[in-house]
């Protein structure tokens, strides 16, 4: 959580921005999404009101559209995202939203992608337990199929 004051300027941005940043705080997920669309998608403040945006849309059981916003941060910032945070948000939002499939992809993408990022520990966590939960639900009968998917 990053905690700052409003800036004595007039910077509307940021004042949008902190505005989301306590209405997530206070678990109004809906106001703080208003708040965060209202930052601008250039500017100081527009990638972490964008990670605050997905996150608050994965907090109202909006997973697919948590996962679009964290998309398009990786297409538009991998460059400067070295630790591939957003990478890993989508597979952990696949995850947490059931779609164990997608979230293995993602994951797997992820550690493929960046295996020294101090998420990976983490993806191979969830990795892990993807693949027991998989393998418990449908067993080894259908196991060749799976793999020909992924």
């Amino acid at each position: 959580m990053i905690r700052r004051p409003f800036p004595k300027t007039g910077n509307v941005t940021y004042q949008h921005f902190r505005l989301g940043e306590l209405y997530s705080q206070m678990r109004d997920y809906e106001k703080a999404a208003n708040e965060y669309e209202k930052v601008s998608v250039q500017g100081e403040w527009a990638v972490e009101s964008r990670r605050g945006l997905a996150q608050a849309y994965f907090r109202q059981g909006k997973v697919d559209e948590a996962v679009d916003v964290r998309q398009k941060l990786v297409e538009e910032f991998s460059k400067t995202d070295p630790d591939g945070r957003d990478q890993y948000w989508i597979g952990l939002y696949r995850w947490r939203g059931k779609d164990y499939l997608e979230a293995l992809v993602e994951l797997q993408r992820f550690l493929r992608e960046y295996p020294e990022s101090k998420y990976a520990k983490y993806a191979k966590i969830i990795v892990k337990k993807i693949d027991k939960k998989i393998f418990d639900e449908i067993g080894d009968k259908e196991l060749p199929d799976l793999l020909g998917v992924l």
